[in-house]
């Protein structure tokens, strides 16, 4: 018989273990404290993951940035392009008008010295021959301005050329940036994701929650950006194929210059910069189709700035260069048609290229 009916029953040295663990585990838990790694994650993986966190939330800040930035980018680039291509339809060509009629009349001028002569002869006094003089002299500043005008437009167009130019490439590195950025937040939820796989079930719970979390977050921003393109600067149109025939087409250039397939005009632009080389000719001359219709509906002018492309969107504005010489001029016709060849120009866009006597080569071309 027990002496000592109210004393507590001794338990056994397993179960006296497990309670005392469990006292220690409720008692840090009350506490605040760090619970060991027999019942939380240990140290080293919080840390990791509180890492890895990090890495998500600055790669997918930065992706946010440069998307931001990237579509800023291409709304100037939009803007610019319009801008170009309304002063290559029209200023320009009426610029050009006045410049050629002036120059006819001013060569007139200082060749019909007969016809000036006899017309000075016929001034009756010297107030009339002043007036005379006045006269002529206001025509011919006249004309010359009509030629400097000229040059003015040129120049506004160059200017305007560059800008959406070095717009376009500013925004392809943005783009680039942003992929790298989002390349970088997967990577660190990978790592994560690889972490949950572990033996252990208090560091698997906890990498999966970092897992989920990260996997959220990366879908947020990607979601949020999704109107950009991606990680670029708009949509890219499809590359075009030949329909029909089989030819391949032109890959985007690599890094090195290729002047030599861009008609001598070669800047070493990255493939990130968007450029691409292909084989172009032109048509609206002697052919009949100069005031026919487009597949679009537009008529081709001696002014248009269209171009036929195979598989591109109608109205798609595209960065010509050849020869040391750039245009922006937009899709707006099907073709061509011919093995291996990706752009038919109409005469507007060949002759600001100075193609026309070249008719058929390897011009560089972008989408903006």
């Amino acid at each position: 018989m027990d002496d000592h009916p109210h004393k507590a029953p001794i338990l056994p040295r397993r179960a006296r273990r497990v309670v005392c663990a469990a006292g220690l585990a409720a008692a840090l838990a009350w506490s605040g404290s760090p619970i060991p790694a027999a019942v939380a994650a240990s140290t080293e993986t919080a840390d990791g993951l509180t890492r890895l966190s990090a890495e998500v939330d600055e790669a997918t800040r930065s992706y946010a940035g440069s998307m931001a930035r990237s579509r800023e980018l291409a709304d100037e680039v939009d803007r610019l392009a319009d801008e170009v291509l309304a002063l290559e339809q029209e200023a320009l060509p009426a610029a050009r008008d006045r410049a050629g009629e002036a120059a006819v009349n001013l060569y007139k001028m200082r060749n019909g010295s007969a016809d000036l002569l006899a017309a000075l002869l016929s001034v009756d006094s010297l107030s009339s021959l002043a007036d005379f003089d006045t006269y002529l002299g206001a025509i011919q500043d006249a004309y010359v301005d009509d030629l400097e005008e000229l040059m003015e437009v040129h120049d506004t167009v160059a200017a305007k050329l560059a800008a959406v130019s070095a717009a376009k490439d500013e925004a392809e590195a943005e783009r680039s940036r942003a992929a790298e950025a989002l390349g970088r937040a997967q990577d660190a939820q990978r790592a994560m994701e690889e972490r949950a796989a572990s033996e252990d079930a208090a560091e698997a719970e906890a990498a999966r929650r970092a897992a989920e979390k990260a996997a959220a977050e990366v879908a947020r921003v990607q979601a949020e950006h999704a109107d950009a393109g991606g990680a670029g600067a708009g949509p890219v149109p499809e590359a075009p194929a030949n329909e029909g025939d089989g030819s391949p087409q032109p890959a985007e250039t690599e890094g090195a210059n290729d002047g030599a397939a861009a008609g001598g005009e070669g800047d070493g632009a990255p493939a990130s910069s968007g450029w691409r080389s292909g084989v172009a000719s032109y048509y609206g001359i002697g052919d009949g189709f100069m005031g026919g219709t487009t597949a679009s509906g537009e008529t081709v002018t001696e002014t248009s700035m269209g171009v036929a492309m195979l598989n591109v969107p109608f109205g798609t504005r595209v960065e010509i260069s050849f020869g040391g010489r750039s245009v922006i001029a937009y899709v707006n016709d099907r073709g061509p048609y011919v093995h291996g060849r990706v752009i038919d120009m109409q005469p507007a866009v060949a002759r600001a290229l100075g193609f026309i006597n070249t008719g058929v080569g390897t011009v560089r071309y972008r989408f903006l």
